[in-house]
């Protein structure tokens, strides 16, 4: 089980769509695992508590890796999680981390359908690109990177 109860307005609630992706990725024992665009951390926790001895979770917004913090101390796993900012793999790039597996459920709204009336923090959650499909195909470009040989992407697409 999965507590989640610190949630914010300028942070990403999961959806149907997250807790969808979270029951289909795999997670071996002493996996080391990325969870991008983390949010809430959802996938980050399901993946310490399904036995990954290292955790990563990337974000652009500081109030997404606040939350994401307090959720890992909040399910116990604090002390395998590590948040860190920046965008889509960078800051484990920029560290030489390979992940055996990663995860990154992506903004999939095309830019001109999102309310700019949302908290500017929340936009980066929902804001695809032009053709919202934008930061997915920038994310495929760089997973390659940060991944171990034989690592695995679970990249859950909405058509």
């Amino acid at each position: 089980m999965i507590a989640l109860g610190l949630h914010r307005t300028d942070v990403f609630v999961p959806n149907l769509m997250s807790w969808f992706s979270a029951a289909q990725m795999r997670v071996r024992p002493g996996d080391v695992f990325l969870d991008v665009g983390t949010g809430s951390g959802l996938h980050a926790i399901l993946a310490a508590k399904l036995g990954a001895r290292r955790v990563y979770g990337t974000d652009i917004n500081p109030a997404a890796l606040r939350l994401a913090r307090a959720n890992a101390r909040r399910n116990g796993v604090a002390r395998v999680c590590r948040f860190l900012q920046g965008p889509l793999t960078q800051p484990l790039v920029s560290l030489g981390v390979k992940v055996d597996a990663m995860v990154y459920n992506a903004p999939h709204f095309p830019g001109s359908l999102v309310d700019p009336a949302l908290p500017r923090r929340l936009i980066s959650s929902v804001d695809g690109g032009a053709a919202g499909g934008d930061l997915n195909a920038r994310f495929l470009c760089e997973a390659p990177r940060a991944l171990a040989p034989n690592g695995r992407v679970y990249n859950p697409v909405v058509a």
